[in-house]
């Protein structure tokens, strides 16, 4: 099973070699869809999800299933293209949506609704388009031989209100792949499950002027080293880092990068 990073950059990236921080994950198992290639999960569906497929030799009938960390336009914003253009293309099936159920209803009357009811036999819902896969809070799914449990974790937090991202740890024949998706730093709450992985793709932000909603790399580079050792970082800005800095971590995730996440052997 491979991981491949569509994009390492934040919501706002513009470098014409870098897109949004979306990934495609292949399974070592054909597709339903087509037998001659294998099947892929998109790991979230930004709003240049199109382009980045495409920089790869891509389109949306290469994709079998999406699976959504939050509702954020650089995570949500392509699944507009993905649900008409696989609809309207007699190719096609419905691809499968994994999705935390507590964002399926949010998913669809806020992000998608006024653009995707209408359909060409009426009012349509998203069952329609994606054949939903509600995951329970903490819960997990099977796909393509691998188990996916959710990770649930804090992205921002505004007064008493929170929004939470639902992380992935991808246990793939037995390798442990930690994709943590938008996440405040918090080791208090992430050490178990950073100590459970092999190897850890981590949100990072490098602005100097901080979010809040993101992992700093300042915090980041106070972890244990070997916890740092495993991580490979991603979501950053194209600034500089210093050079202690950027060798503290396992490695920079760049655009197009695929690893492999556990094979049978």
């Amino acid at each position: 099973m491979d991981f491949t990073f569509l994009g390492t950059g934040d919501a706002f990236t513009t470098e014409p070699d870098n897109f949004q921080s979306n990934g495609l994950i292949i399974s070592d198992f054909p597709s339903v869809n087509d037998r001659r290639r294998k099947a892929r999960l998109l790991v979230d569906c930004g709003s240049d999800v199109r382009r980045s497929l495409k920089q790869q030799g891509l389109t949306h009938r290469d994709i079998d299933a999406v699976y959504i960390s939050h509702l954020h336009s650089d995570h949500v914003g392509g699944m507009e293209w993905l649900g008409f253009s696989t609809y309207f293309d007699p190719q096609c099936h419905k691809p499968l949506l994994f999705i935390d159920e507590s964002l399926v209803g949010p998913i669809w009357d806020n992000c998608l609704k006024a653009g995707m009811e209408l359909l060409d036999f009426g009012n349509g819902r998203l069952e329609d388009l994606f054949t939903v896969f509600s995951i329970p809070v903490g819960g997990a799914f099977e796909w393509g031989g691998a188990t996916f449990a959710t990770i649930p974790a804090v992205h921002l937090t505004g007064g008493a209100d929170q929004m939470m991202s639902y992380g992935l740890l991808i246990d793939s024949y037995g390798t442990k792949t930690y994709f943590t998706a938008d996440v405040q730093f918090s080791p208090e709450n992430l050490g178990p499950v950073y100590d459970a992985a092999d190897r850890i793709f981590h949100d990072c932000e490098t602005n100097p002027n901080r979010t809040g909603g993101h992992s700093h790399v300042d915090d980041l580079v106070t972890l244990p080293e070997a916890v740092r050792r495993k991580m490979w970082l991603y979501h950053y800005q194209p600034v500089e880092i210093a050079p202690a800095v950027r060798s503290a971590f396992g490695g920079w995730v760049k655009a197009g990068q695929t690893f492999n996440i556990g094979k049978n052997e």
